[in-house]
């Protein structure tokens, strides 16, 4: 729990968002919604659907959607798009795969539960924050 302290202390005055892995000390951000919004990292969900592919076949279609998404990133860096023009991308491109993966999960509502036991959490949004998709828990 000394940890925990730590962390606590170190973001007394935060308020905002804030990106974490699964470490357990930052579930108590979880605490304190009205001040702090905690996202976590979708090469970790990613992760875990990899892991799962060898018992679950709908693993394979989330592992697609989180790889078109991070496509989107790849191939502005190969067409050496400008800062500005990236942004622009990212705030149009991963909108259709986002529609087309909400569909999904909601046909799957299995997977859904899963990715909230993942979080530890009673709900579950992905959402585009300043450009990048991020996953709200």
């Amino acid at each position: 729990m000394k940890d925990m302290e730590v962390v606590r202390k170190f973001f007394k005055n935060f308020f905002r968002s804030i990106t974490t892995d699964g470490y357990n000390v930052y579930k108590l951000f979880d605490r304190d919604r009205e001040r702090i919004t905690r996202y976590g990292y979708m090469a970790h969900v990613k992760h875990k659907f990899v892991d799962a592919l060898h018992t679950d076949s709908s693993s394979a279609r989330v592992v697609q959607f989180i790889s078109k998404l991070y496509w989107v990133e790849s191939d502005c860096r190969i067409h050496f798009l400008s800062e500005s023009e990236h942004a622009l991308e990212r705030k149009h491109r991963p909108i259709p795969v986002l529609s087309e993966f909400c569909s999904f999960l909601n046909r799957y509502l299995m997977i859904r539960k899963i990715l909230q036991l993942l979080f530890l959490s009673k709900r579950f949004v992905m959402r585009l924050t300043n450009g990048r998709l991020c996953v709200v828990t």
